[in-house]
């Protein structure tokens, strides 16, 4: 049975970035890598004590982890440090410097990743408003590297070529999952100028082209 941090890591959160619906822009979409914080000074006598810390952040940290490709061992780590903020339930409940500064690294390192989900969210929205085929309660593109599929709350992006993997999720609007790449990005992008300078509509089978 999966533990109460996987689970919430799974469901809508404050925290994430929210794609608006909005058409995307024709301009490259932020997908640098921000520069990770430099680490602070071993803590010295007469420093500050570990602070409190709500188990939301500790659940934005574990979805930061995942995406970021951390190993088990590390997940495990924040997944008790999550039961350990639900059952103290803010009472007392605190998390080391040394975490502090993990968790500050991988969420520095997890904006690029959400930054570049943000935009393809919003290029797939386009895309499927454009070329998207209705089945049932869902809107879908298929194209030869990508597969889109909208329903009135999910919005789901899927690589299937070379090998298939989810590489966006979204719930109401808000990242669950992203592993978009610099390239993924770049591959939306053309595709959406493309759309726009296109006279007719293309057919909805074309696929998203390198």
């Amino acid at each position: 049975m999966l533990s109460s941090i996987e689970q919430d890591a799974e469901s809508p959160s404050p925290e994430v970035v929210t794609a608006s619906s909005a058409t995307p822009q024709p301009e490259s979409p932020a997908i640098a890598q921000p520069e990770i914080p430099p680490q602070p000074r071993p803590q010295e006598v007469g420093a500050s004590p570990p602070k409190p810390m709500a188990l939301e952040t500790l659940r934005t940290w574990y979805r930061a982890a995942r995406d970021l490709g951390h190993d088990p061992l590390h997940l495990e780590q924040i997944k008790q440090l999550g039961l350990s903020a639900k059952q103290a339930n803010g009472n007392g409940f605190e998390v080391s410097p040394a975490l502090q500064r993990d968790m500050a690294r991988d969420l520095a390192l997890y904006q690029a990743f959400q930054q570049r989900g943000q935009y393809v969210a919003q290029a797939s929205q386009h895309i499927l408003s454009r070329m998207g085929r209705t089945q049932g309660a869902d809107t879908q593109f298929c194209g030869k590297i990508y597969e889109l599929r909208q329903s009135a709350d999910r919005l789901v992006v899927s690589r299937v070529s070379p090998h298939p993997q989810i590489i966006l999720e979204m719930v109401q609007g808000n990242i669950q999952r992203t592993t978009v790449t610099p390239e993924d990005c770049q591959r939306f992008q053309r595709f959406v100028q493309r759309i726009a300078t296109v006279q007719t509509q293309a057919p909805a089978q074309s696929g998203l082209e390198r």
